[in-house]
């Protein structure tokens, strides 16, 4: 899409109808609302609010504790790698704790 201005679909309060952009898909929107769901797990959204709400690092441990569903480590840990993988946490301190590996992970700030 090289000379093509993109940003409006960087908006995320963009309107429904698209600018036109021409290729195949010229004039066509694709509605993400039925989608989104399915995309972002409740479980990620609760990993990010609670660290929103808490405004400290916490450990997969520490976010057991505080999800209302009482979610496995295992659990939440395999969701922590994927907000990781997407850049919304960072790892931002590691101790060892009776022999394991504590690693707390915070909201990835801009720059």
């Amino acid at each position: 899409m090289k000379g093509k201005d993109i940003s409006a679909f960087a908006d995320v309060g963009a309107p429904a109808r698209r600018p036109e952009v021409g290729g195949h898909g010229a004039g066509l929107y694709f509605d993400w609302n039925p989608v989104a769901p399915h995309l972002i797990h409740p479980i990620k959204v609760a990993i990010i609010e609670v660290l929103t709400y808490m405004g400290e690092p916490l450990s997969a441990d520490e976010l057991k504790h505080l999800l209302a569903d009482r979610q496995h480590v295992s659990t939440i840990s395999h969701h922590i790698k994927g907000l990781l993988a997407a850049q919304a946490l960072v790892m931002v301190g590691a101790s060892r704790v009776r022999g394991a590996t504590k690693k707390c992970y915070f909201l990835r700030i801009p720059d």
